[in-house]
Protein backbone atom coordinates (compact mmCIF):
# COMPACT_ATOMS: atom_id res chain seq x y z
CA UNK A 1 0.00 0.00 0.00
CA UNK A 2 2.71 2.18 0.70
CA UNK A 3 6.44 2.87 0.14
CA UNK A 4 10.00 2.66 2.39
CA UNK A 5 13.37 4.24 1.11
CA UNK A 6 16.08 5.02 3.12
CA UNK A 7 16.83 8.44 4.54
CA UNK A 8 19.84 8.70 2.33
CA UNK A 9 17.41 8.83 -0.30
CA UNK A 10 15.46 11.64 0.72
CA UNK A 11 16.42 15.22 -1.03
CA UNK A 12 17.81 17.77 1.30
CA UNK A 13 14.90 19.58 1.11
CA UNK A 14 12.95 16.84 2.51
CA UNK A 15 14.75 16.61 5.56
CA UNK A 16 15.17 20.23 6.57
CA UNK A 17 12.20 21.43 5.98
CA UNK A 18 10.01 23.12 8.27
CA UNK A 19 6.29 23.53 6.31
CA UNK A 20 3.63 21.45 6.73
CA UNK A 21 2.18 22.40 3.32
CA UNK A 22 3.91 23.46 0.22
CA UNK A 23 6.11 21.37 -2.67
CA UNK A 24 8.12 19.04 -2.03
CA UNK A 25 9.65 16.18 -4.03
CA UNK A 26 9.46 11.98 -4.38
CA UNK A 27 12.29 9.68 -4.17
CA UNK A 28 13.20 10.00 -7.75
CA UNK A 29 12.82 13.62 -8.20
CA UNK A 30 8.76 14.15 -9.34
CA UNK A 31 7.54 17.36 -7.39
CA UNK A 32 4.31 16.66 -5.64
CA UNK A 33 2.46 19.12 -3.48
CA UNK A 34 1.48 18.28 0.27
CA UNK A 35 -1.79 20.29 1.98
CA UNK A 36 -4.49 20.11 4.18
CA UNK A 37 -7.46 17.96 3.52
CA UNK A 38 -10.41 19.92 3.74
CA UNK A 39 -14.35 18.69 3.56
CA UNK A 40 -14.64 20.65 -0.15
CA UNK A 41 -12.11 17.49 -1.12
CA UNK A 42 -15.07 15.34 -1.05
CA UNK A 43 -15.11 14.42 -4.59
CA UNK A 44 -11.49 14.43 -5.15
CA UNK A 45 -10.97 11.83 -2.93
CA UNK A 46 -13.60 9.89 -3.65
CA UNK A 47 -11.98 9.94 -7.58
CA UNK A 48 -8.63 8.96 -5.38
CA UNK A 49 -9.91 5.57 -3.82
CA UNK A 50 -11.63 5.04 -7.12
CA UNK A 51 -8.23 4.46 -8.63
CA UNK A 52 -7.09 2.03 -5.37
CA UNK A 53 -7.40 -1.49 -5.53
CA UNK A 54 -9.07 -3.97 -3.07
CA UNK A 55 -6.17 -4.79 -1.83
CA UNK A 56 -4.77 -1.46 -0.94
CA UNK A 57 -7.68 -0.21 0.61
CA UNK A 58 -7.87 -3.69 2.78
CA UNK A 59 -4.31 -3.12 3.88
CA UNK A 60 -4.88 0.81 5.03
CA UNK A 61 -8.36 -0.56 7.00
CA UNK A 62 -7.56 -3.68 8.41
CA UNK A 63 -10.44 -5.41 6.70
CA UNK A 64 -12.46 -5.31 3.13
CA UNK A 65 -14.45 -1.56 2.49
CA UNK A 66 -16.55 -0.44 0.17
CA UNK A 67 -15.27 2.46 -1.41
CA UNK A 68 -17.95 4.71 -0.44
CA UNK A 69 -17.30 3.58 3.39
CA UNK A 70 -13.48 4.51 3.19
CA UNK A 71 -14.68 7.36 1.65
CA UNK A 72 -17.32 8.52 4.58
CA UNK A 73 -14.78 7.30 7.12
CA UNK A 74 -12.23 9.54 6.10
CA UNK A 75 -14.70 12.21 6.02
CA UNK A 76 -15.50 12.23 9.28
CA UNK A 77 -12.36 11.74 10.77
CA UNK A 78 -11.21 15.14 9.44
CA UNK A 79 -14.57 16.86 11.63
CA UNK A 80 -12.25 15.58 14.63
CA UNK A 81 -10.25 18.32 16.47
CA UNK A 82 -7.73 15.47 17.31
CA UNK A 83 -7.37 14.38 14.02
CA UNK A 84 -4.98 16.72 10.54
CA UNK A 85 -5.01 14.85 7.30
CA UNK A 86 -2.87 15.67 4.30
CA UNK A 87 -3.34 15.04 0.98
CA UNK A 88 -0.17 14.65 -1.79
CA UNK A 89 -1.47 16.13 -4.76
CA UNK A 90 0.48 15.69 -8.51
CA UNK A 91 0.10 17.88 -11.72
CA UNK A 92 -2.46 15.44 -14.35
CA UNK A 93 -4.45 17.02 -16.94
CA UNK A 94 -3.98 20.53 -16.23
CA UNK A 95 -5.36 19.58 -12.68
CA UNK A 96 -4.22 18.46 -9.13
CA UNK A 97 -4.98 14.94 -8.38
CA UNK A 98 -4.92 12.97 -5.10
CA UNK A 99 -2.03 10.06 -5.17
CA UNK A 100 -1.89 10.02 -1.39
CA UNK A 101 -3.05 10.25 1.95
CA UNK A 102 -2.08 10.35 5.24
CA UNK A 103 -3.46 11.52 8.72
CA UNK A 104 -2.95 11.43 12.68
CA UNK A 105 -5.20 11.19 15.58
CA UNK A 106 -4.12 12.34 18.59
CA UNK A 107 -5.01 10.10 21.36
CA UNK A 108 -6.74 12.80 23.06
CA UNK A 109 -6.86 16.61 23.56
CA UNK A 110 -3.50 16.93 25.48
CA UNK A 111 -1.50 13.78 24.37
CA UNK A 112 1.60 13.58 23.01
CA UNK A 113 0.85 10.57 21.13
CA UNK A 114 -1.15 10.13 17.69
CA UNK A 115 -1.72 7.27 15.69
CA UNK A 116 -0.55 7.54 12.01
CA UNK A 117 -2.34 6.22 8.65
CA UNK A 118 -1.20 5.85 5.41
CA UNK A 119 -2.92 5.62 2.21
CA UNK A 120 -1.15 6.03 -1.38
CA UNK A 121 -2.20 5.07 -4.75
CA UNK A 122 -1.28 1.75 -6.55
CA UNK A 123 0.46 3.23 -9.31
CA UNK A 124 2.52 5.72 -7.02
CA UNK A 125 3.37 2.92 -4.59
CA UNK A 126 7.03 2.65 -3.90
CA UNK A 127 7.95 6.38 -4.90
CA UNK A 128 8.42 7.37 -1.42
CA UNK A 129 5.35 9.19 -1.01
CA UNK A 130 4.24 8.40 2.46
CA UNK A 131 7.83 8.98 3.65
CA UNK A 132 7.00 12.58 2.38
CA UNK A 133 3.65 12.71 4.20
CA UNK A 134 5.23 11.20 7.40
CA UNK A 135 7.85 14.01 7.41
CA UNK A 136 5.11 16.70 7.52
CA UNK A 137 2.63 14.80 9.35
CA UNK A 138 5.94 15.32 11.96
CA UNK A 139 6.33 18.53 11.45
CA UNK A 140 2.58 19.54 12.28
CA UNK A 141 2.75 17.76 15.18
CA UNK A 142 5.90 18.79 16.78
CA UNK A 143 3.81 22.25 16.54
CA UNK A 144 1.06 20.83 17.97
CA UNK A 145 3.11 19.31 21.09
CA UNK A 146 3.09 15.52 19.79
CA UNK A 147 6.20 13.43 20.15
CA UNK A 148 5.12 10.48 19.50
CA UNK A 149 3.67 8.70 16.50
CA UNK A 150 2.41 4.65 16.98
CA UNK A 151 0.58 2.41 14.53
CA UNK A 152 0.11 -1.13 13.19
CA UNK A 153 1.01 -2.49 9.98
CA UNK A 154 -0.13 -6.00 9.15
CA UNK A 155 3.04 -8.33 8.79
CA UNK A 156 2.59 -8.87 5.29
CA UNK A 157 2.78 -5.00 4.72
CA UNK A 158 6.28 -5.03 4.03
CA UNK A 159 6.19 -1.48 2.30
CA UNK A 160 5.33 0.09 5.47
CA UNK A 161 7.30 -1.34 6.94
CA UNK A 162 9.97 -0.11 4.79
CA UNK A 163 8.53 3.50 5.79
CA UNK A 164 8.96 2.90 9.56
CA UNK A 165 12.24 1.22 9.75
CA UNK A 166 13.66 4.06 6.56
CA UNK A 167 11.91 7.15 7.69
CA UNK A 168 15.17 7.75 10.45
CA UNK A 169 12.80 8.70 13.41
CA UNK A 170 14.07 6.24 16.99
CA UNK A 171 11.56 3.24 16.23
CA UNK A 172 10.27 0.55 18.96
CA UNK A 173 8.59 -2.45 17.63
CA UNK A 174 6.19 -5.17 19.11
CA UNK A 175 5.27 -8.29 16.77
CA UNK A 176 1.37 -9.39 17.46
CA UNK A 177 -0.33 -12.83 15.67
CA UNK A 178 -1.27 -10.83 12.79
CA UNK A 179 -0.01 -6.94 12.95
CA UNK A 180 3.25 -5.46 13.61
CA UNK A 181 2.74 -2.01 16.85
CA UNK A 182 5.03 0.52 15.73
CA UNK A 183 6.10 3.45 17.54
CA UNK A 184 8.22 6.76 16.34
CA UNK A 185 9.89 8.88 18.04
CA UNK A 186 9.32 12.81 16.87
CA UNK A 187 10.54 14.95 18.93
CA UNK A 188 13.52 16.17 16.57
CA UNK A 189 13.92 15.69 12.75
CA UNK A 190 16.11 12.71 11.95
CA UNK A 191 19.47 13.58 11.82
CA UNK A 192 19.67 16.50 13.96
CA UNK A 193 20.32 16.75 17.98
CA UNK A 194 17.59 19.39 18.73
CA UNK A 195 13.85 19.94 17.92
CA UNK A 196 13.54 22.41 14.58
CA UNK A 197 10.23 23.64 15.53
CA UNK A 198 8.86 24.77 18.87
CA UNK A 199 5.07 23.93 19.88
CA UNK A 200 2.87 26.32 19.35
Amino acid sequence: MVEGERTGDLAPAWRESADVEGADQLRDGQEVRVRRMTAEDRERIAEFLSRLTDASLSVRFFTPLPRSTALATLMEEIDSPLCLALLLLVRHDGDEQVIAHAEYVRDGPTARAAEVAFLVTDAFQGHGCATVLLHHLAVAGRRAGIREFHGSVLMENDRMLEVFRGCGYPLEEWWGPDAVQLTLSIDKPPGTDAPSVAPQ
